[in-house]
């Protein structure tokens, strides 16, 4: 009964069309144009990431716009004056348009509240490693967003 349960299942995924986002890791993104804007660190780390290259070979004149920025706010002090905890904001504007016409556009924002460090470098060392986990966050959510 469980066998029969299962190919049935497993009968209807496939003639659904369900396909697993993460499994394919090669995916190429092409486009025609590649306008980027902001955050010169973040939109190479999405583009490298995900493989988006431009081509003057695909089928549809399609441009991918990608803005980013980053912002560092400091968001409480003590009585003495000495910062005590940080935000970090992080948003991307992603858009493909044809013809002058968007097609698809979305926005994807984060951020991550933080204890200031004794020393310099490990609050820079910090910043960085959160940096790079929100960045790898939103890259997941643009993936799923160009994958339909």
């Amino acid at each position: 009964m469980i066998k029969k349960i299962l190919l049935i299942s497993l009968i209807l995924m496939t003639a659904c069309g369900y396909k697993p986002i993460y499994k394919n890791t090669l995916l190429d993104y092409k486009f025609y144009e590649i306008d980027l804007q902001g955050e010169q660190i973040i939109n190479n780390k999405i583009i490298n990431t995900l493989k988006i290259s431009q081509s003057n070979e695909v089928k549809f004149f399609d441009k991918l716009s990608i803005k980013s920025s980053k912002i560092i706010q400091e968001t409480s002090k003590n009585s003495k004056g000495k910062i005590e905890t940080y935000r970090s904001i992080f948003n991307v504007e992603v858009s493909i348009t044809r013809d002058n016409k968007i097609i698809k556009k979305q926005n994807f924002n984060e951020d991550f509240s933080y204890a200031n460090k004794i020393s310099k470098f490990e609050l820079a060392q910090y910043q960085i490693e959160i940096e790079n986990t929100i960045i790898n966050k939103i890259i997941s959510d643009i993936k799923i967003f160009l994958s339909y």
